[in-house]
Order: structure tokens, then C-alpha cells, then sequence
């Protein structure tokens, strides 16, 4: 199981563009469980989320995606799975 600290990566202000290079980080490790930890971040954007989450979900599947991507320390992580789960408003 692979844990990235999400904020290491990016920073603590991140744009939804910047979920790109989170998500090319996360894609090559998806075939093993992967948790994003998002701690000390605030206002993670649906936008951010469905750019992380849209394309991985379009080569890997839904189904895997959700049973190998894991999150913690999010905010709205009720957000993430409305966009993991496909019944997002954002």
C-alpha cells in the first residue's frame, strides 16, 4: 500500500489543473492500494477531484479505482465519493 501526502506534492494552494500531476503520480500505482492523504489542506475543489478522478476511472474502471483509492484527512470527502461514485453536481 503506497500513501502520498498530497500536500508534499502540490503544496497547500492547489488549482484543479494541478490534480494532473496527481493523478499521472497516482495512475502508475493504482494496480496496488493507494492512499491520498490530504492533511493540513483546506477547499480541495470538485473540480480538483473530478480531474484526478475522471480519466483513471475511464482506463481503469470505476470499480477499480474505488477498490484501490483510498482517502483521509479530506474535508469533503463526501464530495470524492459523489464524484467516484459518478452522482456529482459540481
Amino acid at each position: 500500500m503506497k500513501e502520498i501526502m498530497v500536500k508534499e506534492i502540490l503544496g497547500a494552494k492547489i488549482k484543479p489543473e494541478d490534480a494532473i500531476i496527481l493523478r499521472e503520480l497516482v495512475s502508475r500505482e493504482l494496480d496496488e492500494n493507494v492512499i491520498l492523504d490530504f492533511s493540513d489542506m483546506q477547499n480541495v475543489s470538485c473540480s480538483f477531484l473530478a480531474n484526478l478522478l475522471t480519466e483513471m476511472m475511464y482506463k481503469k474502471g470505476r470499480s477499480h479505482v474505488i477498490d484501490h483509492l483510498k482517502v483521509k484527512n479530506l474535508t469533503n470527502k463526501k464530495d470524492f465519493s459523489r464524484i467516484l461514485m459518478g452522482t456529482s453536481y459540481c
